[in-house]
Protein backbone atom coordinates (compact mmCIF):
# COMPACT_ATOMS: atom_id res chain seq x y z
CA UNK A 1 0.00 0.00 0.00
CA UNK A 2 1.42 3.64 -0.76
CA UNK A 3 3.00 5.56 2.38
CA UNK A 4 -0.26 8.46 1.14
CA UNK A 5 -2.91 5.68 1.76
CA UNK A 6 -2.02 5.07 5.12
CA UNK A 7 -1.58 7.94 6.67
CA UNK A 8 -4.12 9.58 8.60
CA UNK A 9 -5.49 12.57 7.36
CA UNK A 10 -6.92 15.99 9.33
CA UNK A 11 -8.82 17.34 6.37
CA UNK A 12 -9.06 20.72 8.31
CA UNK A 13 -5.43 21.66 8.82
CA UNK A 14 -4.66 20.32 5.15
CA UNK A 15 -7.46 22.74 3.66
CA UNK A 16 -6.17 25.58 5.90
CA UNK A 17 -2.55 24.98 5.25
CA UNK A 18 -2.88 24.84 1.14
CA UNK A 19 -5.10 28.03 1.13
CA UNK A 20 -1.90 29.96 2.92
CA UNK A 21 0.34 27.88 0.83
CA UNK A 22 -1.21 29.64 -2.29
CA UNK A 23 -1.60 33.22 -0.76
CA UNK A 24 -5.47 32.80 0.08
CA UNK A 25 -5.27 35.63 2.80
CA UNK A 26 -8.14 35.31 5.85
CA UNK A 27 -10.80 37.28 5.89
CA UNK A 28 -13.90 37.95 8.68
CA UNK A 29 -17.03 36.96 7.87
CA UNK A 30 -18.51 40.03 5.28
CA UNK A 31 -21.55 38.10 3.99
CA UNK A 32 -25.33 38.45 5.20
CA UNK A 33 -27.12 35.45 4.55
CA UNK A 34 -30.74 35.61 3.03
CA UNK A 35 -33.47 33.58 5.41
CA UNK A 36 -36.60 33.17 2.81
CA UNK A 37 -38.33 30.81 4.49
CA UNK A 38 -36.02 27.37 4.90
CA UNK A 39 -36.61 24.61 7.31
CA UNK A 40 -34.92 24.67 10.56
CA UNK A 41 -32.57 21.52 9.45
CA UNK A 42 -32.00 22.96 5.70
CA UNK A 43 -30.37 25.88 6.99
CA UNK A 44 -28.35 23.97 9.78
CA UNK A 45 -26.84 22.19 7.32
CA UNK A 46 -25.71 24.93 5.56
CA UNK A 47 -24.60 26.29 8.58
CA UNK A 48 -22.38 23.59 8.99
CA UNK A 49 -20.57 24.21 5.90
CA UNK A 50 -20.56 27.71 5.90
CA UNK A 51 -21.17 29.57 9.71
CA UNK A 52 -17.41 30.99 9.48
CA UNK A 53 -18.41 32.65 6.29
CA UNK A 54 -21.33 34.22 7.68
CA UNK A 55 -21.30 37.86 9.49
CA UNK A 56 -25.86 38.12 9.59
CA UNK A 57 -28.40 36.26 9.03
CA UNK A 58 -31.41 38.22 7.67
CA UNK A 59 -34.91 37.11 8.32
CA UNK A 60 -36.13 37.91 5.02
CA UNK A 61 -39.78 39.09 4.59
CA UNK A 62 -42.43 37.93 7.07
CA UNK A 63 -41.99 34.25 6.99
CA UNK A 64 -40.67 34.00 10.06
CA UNK A 65 -43.65 35.64 11.93
CA UNK A 66 -45.97 33.08 9.92
CA UNK A 67 -43.80 29.93 10.44
CA UNK A 68 -44.78 27.79 13.59
CA UNK A 69 -43.30 29.39 16.22
CA UNK A 70 -41.14 26.11 17.46
CA UNK A 71 -39.12 26.43 13.97
CA UNK A 72 -38.60 29.50 14.03
CA UNK A 73 -37.05 30.04 17.69
CA UNK A 74 -35.05 26.37 16.71
CA UNK A 75 -33.31 28.03 13.53
CA UNK A 76 -32.60 31.44 15.63
CA UNK A 77 -31.06 29.43 18.27
CA UNK A 78 -29.06 27.78 16.07
CA UNK A 79 -27.40 30.68 14.30
CA UNK A 80 -26.85 32.03 17.54
CA UNK A 81 -24.97 28.94 18.50
CA UNK A 82 -22.74 29.77 16.13
CA UNK A 83 -22.22 33.03 16.67
CA UNK A 84 -24.21 34.54 13.75
CA UNK A 85 -26.40 37.72 14.44
CA UNK A 86 -29.42 37.87 13.48
CA UNK A 87 -31.08 41.00 11.88
CA UNK A 88 -34.55 41.23 10.64
CA UNK A 89 -34.92 42.74 7.24
CA UNK A 90 -36.91 45.85 6.74
CA UNK A 91 -39.76 44.45 5.02
CA UNK A 92 -41.73 43.80 8.72
CA UNK A 93 -40.53 46.86 10.26
CA UNK A 94 -42.43 48.87 7.91
CA UNK A 95 -45.24 46.73 8.19
CA UNK A 96 -45.19 47.22 12.27
CA UNK A 97 -45.00 51.45 11.51
CA UNK A 98 -47.63 51.27 9.30
CA UNK A 99 -49.94 49.08 12.11
CA UNK A 100 -49.34 51.45 14.98
CA UNK A 101 -47.22 48.04 16.31
CA UNK A 102 -43.48 49.22 16.41
CA UNK A 103 -43.48 48.83 20.22
CA UNK A 104 -44.85 45.02 20.20
CA UNK A 105 -42.99 44.53 17.08
CA UNK A 106 -39.51 45.36 18.84
CA UNK A 107 -40.47 43.74 21.79
CA UNK A 108 -41.18 40.37 19.67
CA UNK A 109 -37.93 40.42 18.04
CA UNK A 110 -35.90 41.15 21.29
CA UNK A 111 -37.65 38.25 22.97
CA UNK A 112 -36.53 35.98 19.94
CA UNK A 113 -33.13 36.90 20.29
CA UNK A 114 -33.14 39.16 17.31
CA UNK A 115 -29.78 41.12 16.90
CA UNK A 116 -30.52 44.57 14.74
CA UNK A 117 -33.90 45.91 13.01
CA UNK A 118 -32.94 47.04 9.59
CA UNK A 119 -35.20 49.90 8.99
CA UNK A 120 -37.08 51.62 6.43
CA UNK A 121 -35.61 55.40 5.57
CA UNK A 122 -39.72 56.30 5.04
CA UNK A 123 -41.15 57.14 8.09
CA UNK A 124 -44.17 58.98 7.07
CA UNK A 125 -46.56 56.15 8.78
CA UNK A 126 -45.42 57.79 11.75
CA UNK A 127 -44.52 60.81 13.85
CA UNK A 128 -41.17 59.07 15.35
CA UNK A 129 -38.11 60.22 13.61
CA UNK A 130 -34.50 58.34 13.15
CA UNK A 131 -33.45 59.17 16.74
CA UNK A 132 -36.50 57.98 18.02
CA UNK A 133 -36.37 54.63 16.38
CA UNK A 134 -32.63 54.15 17.34
CA UNK A 135 -33.62 55.02 20.98
CA UNK A 136 -36.45 52.76 21.13
CA UNK A 137 -34.61 49.58 19.43
CA UNK A 138 -31.35 50.14 21.65
CA UNK A 139 -33.17 50.37 24.80
CA UNK A 140 -34.51 46.57 24.24
CA UNK A 141 -30.96 45.53 23.45
CA UNK A 142 -30.57 45.63 19.57
CA UNK A 143 -28.64 47.48 16.75
CA UNK A 144 -30.02 49.65 13.65
CA UNK A 145 -28.93 49.36 10.36
CA UNK A 146 -31.09 51.06 7.25
CA UNK A 147 -31.73 50.36 4.32
CA UNK A 148 -31.96 53.50 1.70
CA UNK A 149 -33.34 52.97 -2.07
CA UNK A 150 -33.74 55.34 -4.53
CA UNK A 151 -36.69 57.62 -4.99
CA UNK A 152 -39.60 56.13 -7.29
CA UNK A 153 -39.86 57.65 -10.74
CA UNK A 154 -36.52 59.80 -10.20
CA UNK A 155 -33.43 59.17 -12.17
CA UNK A 156 -29.99 58.52 -10.43
CA UNK A 157 -27.17 61.34 -11.16
CA UNK A 158 -24.13 62.36 -9.51
CA UNK A 159 -26.04 65.52 -8.62
CA UNK A 160 -29.19 64.03 -7.00
CA UNK A 161 -26.81 61.72 -5.10
CA UNK A 162 -26.43 63.99 -2.37
CA UNK A 163 -29.79 63.73 -1.29
CA UNK A 164 -29.61 59.60 -1.18
CA UNK A 165 -26.54 60.06 0.96
CA UNK A 166 -28.02 62.64 3.39
CA UNK A 167 -30.67 60.41 4.22
CA UNK A 168 -28.17 57.57 5.12
CA UNK A 169 -26.16 59.76 7.16
CA UNK A 170 -29.37 61.01 8.90
CA UNK A 171 -29.48 57.32 10.32
CA UNK A 172 -26.09 57.14 10.88
CA UNK A 173 -25.90 60.38 13.24
CA UNK A 174 -28.70 59.09 15.02
CA UNK A 175 -27.10 55.87 15.56
CA UNK A 176 -27.37 53.38 13.60
CA UNK A 177 -24.54 50.71 12.79
CA UNK A 178 -24.75 50.34 9.14
CA UNK A 179 -26.30 51.25 5.45
CA UNK A 180 -27.63 48.76 3.11
CA UNK A 181 -28.23 49.81 -0.04
CA UNK A 182 -30.21 47.83 -2.56
CA UNK A 183 -28.23 46.59 -6.09
CA UNK A 184 -30.77 44.28 -7.24
CA UNK A 185 -32.06 44.02 -10.85
CA UNK A 186 -35.44 43.27 -9.54
CA UNK A 187 -35.93 46.88 -7.97
CA UNK A 188 -34.76 50.55 -9.84
CA UNK A 189 -32.28 50.55 -7.38
CA UNK A 190 -29.57 53.44 -6.63
CA UNK A 191 -27.04 51.41 -8.66
CA UNK A 192 -29.21 49.68 -10.87
CA UNK A 193 -30.63 52.64 -14.16
CA UNK A 194 -30.44 49.67 -16.20
CA UNK A 195 -26.98 48.18 -15.89
CA UNK A 196 -26.07 46.03 -13.58
CA UNK A 197 -23.66 47.87 -11.45
CA UNK A 198 -22.63 51.64 -11.85
CA UNK A 199 -19.52 51.72 -10.88
CA UNK A 200 -19.31 55.64 -10.50
CA UNK A 201 -22.29 55.98 -8.22
CA UNK A 202 -20.94 52.84 -5.86
CA UNK A 203 -17.66 54.50 -5.04
CA UNK A 204 -19.41 57.88 -4.32
CA UNK A 205 -21.52 55.69 -1.77
CA UNK A 206 -18.30 53.61 -0.30
CA UNK A 207 -15.98 56.58 -0.50
CA UNK A 208 -18.85 59.00 1.85
CA UNK A 209 -19.91 55.84 4.48
CA UNK A 210 -16.90 53.73 4.05
CA UNK A 211 -16.41 49.82 3.06
CA UNK A 212 -17.11 48.76 6.89
CA UNK A 213 -20.24 50.83 7.02
CA UNK A 214 -22.10 50.48 3.35
CA UNK A 215 -23.77 47.20 2.90
CA UNK A 216 -24.48 46.04 -0.69
CA UNK A 217 -27.91 44.12 -0.92
CA UNK A 218 -27.24 41.74 -3.92
CA UNK A 219 -29.45 39.17 -6.36
CA UNK A 220 -27.67 36.71 -8.00
CA UNK A 221 -24.03 35.66 -8.73
CA UNK A 222 -23.59 38.15 -11.47
CA UNK A 223 -24.01 41.30 -9.72
CA UNK A 224 -22.29 40.08 -6.38
CA UNK A 225 -19.23 39.29 -8.97
CA UNK A 226 -19.25 42.40 -10.03
CA UNK A 227 -19.37 44.52 -6.97
CA UNK A 228 -16.91 41.99 -5.92
CA UNK A 229 -14.52 42.35 -8.84
CA UNK A 230 -14.81 46.40 -8.00
CA UNK A 231 -14.43 46.75 -4.42
CA UNK A 232 -12.53 43.66 -3.71
CA UNK A 233 -12.80 40.81 -0.91
CA UNK A 234 -13.43 43.18 1.84
CA UNK A 235 -16.92 44.43 0.16
CA UNK A 236 -19.67 43.48 2.51
CA UNK A 237 -22.63 41.48 0.62
CA UNK A 238 -26.07 40.92 1.66
CA UNK A 239 -29.54 39.06 1.05
CA UNK A 240 -27.27 36.06 -0.94
CA UNK A 241 -28.86 32.75 -0.99
CA UNK A 242 -27.92 29.65 0.84
CA UNK A 243 -27.10 27.97 -2.64
CA UNK A 244 -24.68 31.13 -3.24
CA UNK A 245 -22.79 31.75 0.04
CA UNK A 246 -19.75 29.05 -1.02
CA UNK A 247 -19.97 30.61 -4.72
CA UNK A 248 -19.44 34.12 -3.49
CA UNK A 249 -16.83 33.06 -0.37
CA UNK A 250 -14.88 31.31 -3.84
CA UNK A 251 -15.11 34.32 -5.76
CA UNK A 252 -13.85 36.91 -3.01
CA UNK A 253 -10.88 35.15 -2.02
CA UNK A 254 -9.83 34.45 -6.03
CA UNK A 255 -10.48 30.96 -6.13
CA UNK A 256 -12.56 31.17 -9.55
CA UNK A 257 -12.02 29.72 -12.42
CA UNK A 258 -12.95 32.83 -14.41
CA UNK A 259 -10.53 34.79 -11.81
CA UNK A 260 -7.49 32.61 -11.15
CA UNK A 261 -6.16 33.13 -15.00
CA UNK A 262 -6.11 36.98 -14.61
CA UNK A 263 -3.15 37.86 -12.82
CA UNK A 264 -4.58 41.23 -10.77
CA UNK A 265 -7.21 39.00 -9.32
CA UNK A 266 -4.67 35.99 -8.19
CA UNK A 267 -4.99 35.48 -4.25
CA UNK A 268 -1.36 36.39 -3.64
CA UNK A 269 -2.16 40.13 -5.68
CA UNK A 270 -1.35 42.64 -3.17
CA UNK A 271 -5.28 44.21 -3.45
CA UNK A 272 -6.01 41.18 -0.86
Amino acid sequence: MDDHHSQPVCEHLQLKAFLERIGVVALPPLTTLIDLGEGPLTLSSYLDQCSHLISMLKLSTACWLIATERSTRTKLADARARNIPIVSARETFAVAVAQGELNAFLDLCADFGIARIECTEDLSHTSLGPRDIVKMVNGRGMDVQVGIRKKHGSPVTIRSWKGFVDRGQLWLDAGAKQVTVETTESVRSPLDEGRLFQAALADRLATVFGLETVIFETSGLATQFAILDHFGPRVQLSNVRLEEVLQVEVYRRRLHSDTSVQDALRPHSRRL
